[in-house]
């Protein structure tokens, strides 16, 4: 008594934190804040700074280390994970687990995870979930719901979620249905067995293992209900197989209602998955990787098995989902397309595009590309494109690659090709040539432009909306290189219209018409008079060019460079180009294009390898869960990963990372079909690339062109990596030695 007295008055100052008693510890107050242990918990977490040490009575080795403490937690699951085990009073404790998966250490787990990972990961077991979900709520959880609704009684939710969670559950590891969710909602002495045992685990923790030894031999308070809850799960099981194997089902089922161990179990596996921190999510991974973006998604796309779940930041509503799964492709992109948007995070991040095809919806998307296609497809505009893109070839990247041959200077492809596909967009869009392609290559400012807009997008797309916001509204970094590109960009187009309405009116009077798609909207406004539709005006005409010369000039001169890149590390292949070209086109017969059957397929393996437009953004009206079992909720960003898409073993084979034109070529010689949401290099379903086979012939008129007349090698020592844009630029261009061919 003297002992205790005399400790109660050295405590002079008055805290909320349990009295450390003489003998006793701390017990008393864990015993007294039993009933509400969790908040208990909490509170003594928060006034000691997120760690608190806990002292048990004298002698009874009950002394614990509680934190919440997000670096401790990242320490002792991640960073030091080979020091902190389970530990022996873990399996004492735990005992009813036997030597299950959530009580198993060391080579007995790894081989029993891998063994239950492998089950999980297969489709066929992704799609049971998903199936057992769906009819459990339609035939189980709907019903019963009615049925309260009808008689006006109450209903216990938290029961019928734990009835639904147990079906599905034994479905899943049992293949038995206990049909314990139905309106009947029968007793089942096995389904109220587990809310014992939990209990008794629980309180294993806060009382000295002496007392809840002693109560489990003389079989009295919770070891009571906890040895009942536990009988007739394999007590006559008879031999150690058929015990391990009650313990793993006895884990797996138990599984359901134990999400705190979850968590811990899920994060032993040692791989290069993102971590999921507090409150930063995975963002710092991906800022680590932003230099690698696309290599950095298909890397984590492979390790979990084609899609992945990114969480982003706290509050950010950054949550993604990305996938390179041919089956959600087909899913998103054609089976239910009209359930997949663009999404309003789109129109924000793409704000740049307005009203053009790009990022219209609904109505407005099916207008202008309805409208768009009648343009592409007249003959007349399709002779335009050809006979553009051969005349620039001739009269400005021939010169040029010449001079660099004779001279023996290095000369940057990239650049040449973007200039030599921004001319033929704004000739075939705008009817204007800015004959950027010259011996001079002078200097555009809207040239330019295009590159800093590109990059600005992607870093959209990462980091959380209120920064970019706050850069955009404080012109800084990305975002005022993004303004002014664009204001270089709107006021060359403005320039293009302007020049294209002072030279309309007497074009038409000599009855002279040009087929640019310009020319072909100033007709249609011009018919329509006053009554030309919000679509016509000028604002939208603007937003329309600007999306089409975009689109022409990017996607058509990344390829090429890349294409160019594959060649000149695989010699033998350009032979074989080369060779084809030499005796089979004639460079003023259009048909003999056609003809060009291996330089097709070299394309299309350029394609497949670094598709212009790496990454697809959908969004999901109303919830959906894709082929892949992924439930997906309104509005959550869905990228679709093409880049990926070409380097997954899953779909291309062993040698996907290979540049091999052959795997194009069918037996008879032909170009191999490949379906769309396998091959996306031109998008697929209803918004699939309009320009497909105009592009194709832009890019065999340069590449025939060059082939047959020069030999291209990279400059020694160049670096090259994908660039992190939207389109897929090469980072440092494409610096190259040209030779002529005798």
């Amino acid at each position: 008594m003297l002992l205790c007295y005399r400790y109660v008055v050295g405590r002079k100052e008055e805290s909320s934190l349990p009295t450390n008693w003489p003998i006793l510890g701390m017990l008393s107050a864990l015993l007294k804040n039993g009933s509400r242990f969790h908040q208990f918990v909490m509170e003594l977490l928060e006034q000691s700074g997120g760690t608190f040490v806990f002292k048990g009575p004298w002698f009874t080795n009950m002394d614990m280390m509680i934190t919440s403490d997000p670096a401790n937690v990242h320490y002792i699951l991640t960073k030091n994970f080979p020091n902190f085990s389970k530990g022996p009073e873990f399996k004492k404790i735990f005992d009813i687990f036997g030597d299950g998966i959530f009580t198993a250490e060391h080579g007995s787990w790894e081989s029993q995870r891998k063994t239950t990972k492998a089950f999980m990961m297969q489709p066929g077991f992704q799609e049971l979930v998903a199936t057992t979900s769906w009819n459990k709520v339609d035939t189980g959880v709907i019903p019963v719901m009615e049925l309260v609704s009808e008689t006006g009684t109450e209903v216990d939710v938290q029961e019928l979620f734990q009835r639904l969670a147990f079906d599905c559950s034994c479905i899943l590891v049992l293949g038995h249905d206990p049909t314990s969710l139905c309106k009947e909602l029968p007793h089942l002495p096995h389904e109220k067995a587990f809310a014992d045992i939990g209990e008794a685990a629980l309180y294993r923790h806060i009382l000295p293992q002496v007392i809840w030894k002693l109560q489990r031999w003389l079989q009295v308070g919770k070891e009571r209900k906890l040895k009942e809850g536990m009988e007739g799960n394999g007590d006559d099981a008879p031999n150690i197989y058929q015990e391990f194997r009650r313990d793993n089902l006895l884990n797996l089922i138990m599984a359901v209602d134990l999400l705190p161990n979850r968590y811990v179990i899920g994060r032993k596996e040692k791989c290069s998955l993102p971590t999921n921190w507090p409150i930063l999510g995975m963002s710092p991974a991906m800022l680590k990787n932003i230099g690698r973006l696309h290599q950095y998604t298909t890397e984590m796309l492979e390790l979990s098995g084609g899609t992945f779940v990114f969480k982003g930041p706290w509050f950010t509503n950054m949550d993604r989902i990305l996938t390179s799964d041919p089956a959600n492709v087909h899913y998103i992109l054609t089976k239910n397309f009209p359930n997949f948007s663009k999404g309003p995070e789109f129109k924000k991040i793409f704000d740049i595009f307005g009203d053009g095809i790009f990022a219209a919806e609904h109505e407005s998307w099916e207008i202008q590309r309805k409208t768009i296609k009648a343009l592409m497809m007249q003959p007349r505009f399709q002779e335009l494109v050809a006979t553009t893109s051969r005349n620039k070839v001739e009269t400005g990247l021939i010169p040029i690659l010449e001079r660099a041959a004779k001279v023996g200077t290095e000369v940057d492809v990239q650049e040449l090709f973007q200039r030599l596909a921004f001319d033929c967009s704004c000739i075939a869009v705008l009817g204007h040539d800015p004959a950027s392609l010259c011996m001079e290559l002078p200097h555009l400012p809207h040239e330019r432009a295009f590159a800093d807009i590109g990059e600005a997008l992607e870093y959209r797309h990462i980091l959380p909306q209120v920064i970019w916001k706050l850069q955009r509204w404080a012109q800084v970094g990305k975002e005022r290189k993004l303004k002014e590109g664009m204001k270089n960009i709107y006021k060359f187009l403005a320039h293009c219209v302007s020049l294209k309405h002072q030279n309309y009116t007497a074009r038409m009077g000599i009855g002279r018409e040009d087929f640019d798609i310009l020319s072909s909207y100033m007709r249609a406004i011009e018919g329509n008079g006053n009554d030309a539709p919000a679509s016509q005006s000028h604002e939208f005409l603007i937003d329309t060019l600007w999306n089409l010369v975009g689109a022409g000039k990017d996607t058509i001169s990344a390829t090429l460079t890349w294409f160019f890149w594959l060649l000149a590390t695989h010699p033998a292949e350009e032979e074989k180009i080369r060779l084809e070209i030499c005796t089979t086109w004639k460079y003023t017969n259009m048909e003999e294009l056609r003809k060009l059957i291996y330089l097709h397929a070299a394309m299309c393996e350029a394609l497949r390898l670094f598709p212009p437009v790496a990454v697809q953004h959908k969004a999901p009206i109303e919830h959906d869960i894709p082929p892949s079992g992924h439930w997906i909720k309104p509005n959550t960003i869905t990228f679709l990963s093409f880049y990926s898409m070409g380097r997954m073993k899953s779909i291309w084979g062993e040698d996907c990372l290979q540049f091999k034109p052959g795997r194009w070529i069918s037996e008879t010689g032909r170009i191999r079909i490949e379906p769309s949401y396998k091959f996306t290099a031109f998008n697929a379903g209803p918004r699939s690339c309009l320009g497909k086979e105009m592009s194709f012939t832009q890019m065999k008129i340069v590449a025939a062109a060059i082939i047959s007349r020069f030999k291209i090698q990279v400059a020694e020592g160049h670096p090259v990596c994908p660039s992190t844009s939207i389109v897929l630029h090469m980072k440092h261009g494409l610096k190259v030695k040209v030779s002529k061919y005798e």
